[in-house]
């Protein structure tokens, strides 16, 4: 029993260890680009500017003005009683606390923590098993990434979460207008998703909630016309010929743009949406499944813009189900959802490299994308297959409980 526990918290200690030094190695991070975007876009519009010229914008040598919903003003507008330089880790430790925040919600919601019955007890698998997922998910490369780039995926992923696990049509209302002002491109499959599951009323004022917020430059006096032209010009331009396209910088992307076919990703889309909404569509009258989850969440990263950060919605799912399996003692799934999530954790410069080396020996090609990061300069995009092979998995899955009858952990 001694021997059991001296392993069991030598690996707890070596694991938080290595969380500590992945967390202050983003502490010194000093760029937060993402973040400097929204705190410039947001400074502009206060000062009744179009933030979408770059003679406006004051904060970053910006070589693109960055695309930001101007709605989004109205969640980052506090920030700005900080200097920027303050500001960006008031919002690094907001961030960090969100990220925690989302993996208690989800694991709790399916039964997977349970403080309340017992403390937390080392010495149990399961125990041990959840604690070391919270490390895996804050050390892995997308929470880490979200935390570098100033990202505000795991806050909109928590309001995301707390939409669809049900705290009330007012409190659901907020969380999908909110999660949709701050990165509505994550709600582009759950907000359909939760219209088909009969939450009419939410989805709807949660539409009108973004669609308020995005009239928000009015109340700094902007050129709301000019605001707007200005702000889907740069979407047009940027995602179909400029930075934010495959051929520029896919190496962390993660939508299913990563063939140079054109029609076959067309195909790949229409395929995830159609798989993912005949599932929804059949357990459209009973609560939301893990598996289903998985399922949603890797089909959002796949039909539009993602990059590896968003995937911070996807892994407290993933990392759920695996413990929800193991518990089960089914362990070729558990097996097969850590592995999926084990490859998230190696960090993003090895991926590279090895990316890099991939791209290297293929060479320019008419299948796919390469595109250049640093000393590399074709890197073959190697996160949009994972998650596809991650979706594949998830449809087989929930295809064989819908065939068997067996079945992932309900939400309670």
């Amino acid at each position: 029993m001694a021997f059991k526990k001296i392993v069991a918290f030598s690996v707890v200690i070596l694991s938080a260890a290595f969380v500590a030094s992945r967390i202050v190695s983003a502490f010194r991070s000093d760029a937060f680009v993402d973040f400097r975007a929204y705190y410039d876009t947001t400074w502009a519009l206060f000062r009744g500017e179009n933030p979408f010229l770059l003679s406006n914008l004051r904060v970053w040598n910006w070589a693109e003005p960055p695309i930001v919903y101007p709605g989004a003003a109205v969640i980052f507008a506090p920030f700005l009683a900080f200097g920027i330089e303050t500001a960006k880790y008031v919002f690094l430790i907001l961030n960090l606390s969100a990220g925690v925040i989302l993996f208690t919600v989800v694991f709790r919601k399916f039964g997977l923590i349970e403080l309340k019955t017992r403390k937390l007890d080392m010495l149990e698998t399961t125990d041990m098993m959840v604690l070391l997922s919270l490390f895996l998910f804050i050390a892995s490369a997308p929470f880490m990434a979200c935390l570098r780039h100033g990202q505000i995926g795991a806050i909109a992923s928590l309001l995301v979460c707390l939409c669809i696990f049900g705290n009330g049509r007012t409190a659901d209302t907020m969380a999908l207008g909110f999660s949709a002002i701050m990165k509505y491109s994550l709600i582009t499959v759950f907000a359909p998703a939760l219209f088909i599951r009969k939450n009419f009323l939410v989805s709807i004022a949660g539409l009108i909630i973004f669609l308020l917020a995005g009239l928000s430059p009015l109340i700094f006096g902007c050129d709301i016309a000019a605001v707007y032209k200005s702000y889907l010009s740069e979407l047009q331009k940027q995602t179909t010929t400029g930075f934010n396209t495959y051929s520029f910088s896919g190496y962390n992307m993660l939508h299913a743009d990563f063939l140079k076919s054109r029609i076959l990703c067309t195909a790949i889309k229409l395929f995830v949406l159609i798989a993912a909404f005949a599932v929804i569509i059949r357990s459209r009258n009973r609560n939301w499944r893990l598996m289903e989850l998985v399922l949603l969440s890797s089909a959002t990263m796949l039909i539009s813009y993602h990059r590896l950060y968003d995937l911070v919605l996807l892994l407290p799912f993933m990392l759920a189900a695996a413990n929800d399996y193991w518990r089960k003692q089914d362990h070729s799934k558990a097996g097969a959802l850590f592995l999926f999530s084990f490859a998230l954790l190696i960090p993003e410069n090895i991926v590279y490299r090895i990316a890099g080396a991939i791209g290297s020996s293929i060479g320019e090609n008419a299948v796919f994308y390469l595109s250049p990061l640093g000393e590399f300069k074709q890197v073959l995009p190697l996160y949009p297959v994972l998650i596809l092979i991650i979706f594949m998995y998830s449809l087989i899955v929930n295809c064989m409980r819908n065939r068997d009858g067996g079945s992932c952990t309900n939400v309670p």
